[in-house]
């Protein structure tokens, strides 16, 4: 078993966070709910008309969860965003305007992707553009990639974490030469229409909280056999992208 507090484990085996697991949990039990409610309305038992127009509500619980970190991953702007389309769809379910809820889904989608790209830009260094390689020792890494790819190798003796975000582009993160400075090492991506590649030593353990929206997420990562060095958070939004973690010994490169 392994304790509650990242980086600190009780035997040799760590366990994840089950994020996942308790995401499946709600949205299972959601599902049912709705089931249950048409049935009976079917069956003449109750007038589940009314009740069922509350159904945004989760959606906007969803999204007060994620911006708070309440039983799930803390993600600010994905909180924000759910939160924001849950309430009008709401207002709209409850007949207090009239709106296409579908017309109204790309523009607060394009909303939450635009504002989170300048947001990651103004933090950064400024896009990059074409193909890049190279080496960094900086303790925080901060990488904004358009419509191209950058592949860094990370040196730093005191790493801490950063912030690759990929859009129309490929990201490449190789951590095996970067010594932590703590027990914690936070990486908060994003990829829109692109790719993001972690590669980690096989003795960093891997807590994925990455929210995907039309996206996916591929932890390939291996569990340490013993004392982790470190445990890297991946959190952050893959939208109509992808983003792979994996553990690699060093000098062993990718199978073909």
């Amino acid at each position: 078993m392994a304790d509650r507090e990242y980086g600190h484990l009780t035997g040799p085996r760590p366990e994840k966070p089950n994020f996942q697991s308790a995401g499946r949990l709600i949205f299972g039990a959601v599902l049912l709910s709705v089931g249950v409610l048409w049935t009976l309305d079917n069956l003449g038992l109750v007038d589940s008309g009314r009740i069922l127009d509350w159904w945004p509500a989760a959606i906007v619980l969803f999204g007060l969860s994620k911006m708070f970190g309440v039983g799930s991953p803390r993600s600010f702007m994905t909180g924000a965003f759910f939160t924001l389309f849950g309430l009008v769809v709401l207002g709209a379910q409850l007949d207090y305007y009239d709106v296409n809820i579908w017309k109204l889904w790309w523009p607060t989608l394009l909303m939450f992707i635009g504002g989170s790209i300048v947001l990651r830009a103004v933090r950064g260094t400024g896009p990059s553009f074409g193909e890049s390689k190279g080496t960094t020792g900086d303790s925080y890494v901060r990488t904004f990639a358009m419509m191209g790819g950058t592949t860094l190798r990370l040196s730093s003796a005191q790493f801490r974490g950063g912030e690759p975000s990929a859009v129309m582009a490929g990201i490449e993160y190789d951590m095996r030469g970067a010594t932590p400075a703590s027990d914690t090492v936070v990486i908060d991506a994003f990829a829109m229409w692109g790719g993001i590649d972690l590669t980690v030593p096989p003795d960093w353990r891997v807590v994925n909280e990455v929210t995907a929206i039309m996206g996916g997420v591929e932890d390939n990562s291996v569990p340490p056999t013993g004392t982790p060095r470190t445990t890297m958070i991946v959190r952050g939004t893959v939208v109509m992208g992808g983003l792979e973690i994996k553990t690699r010994a060093v000098g062993v490169q990718d199978p073909d």
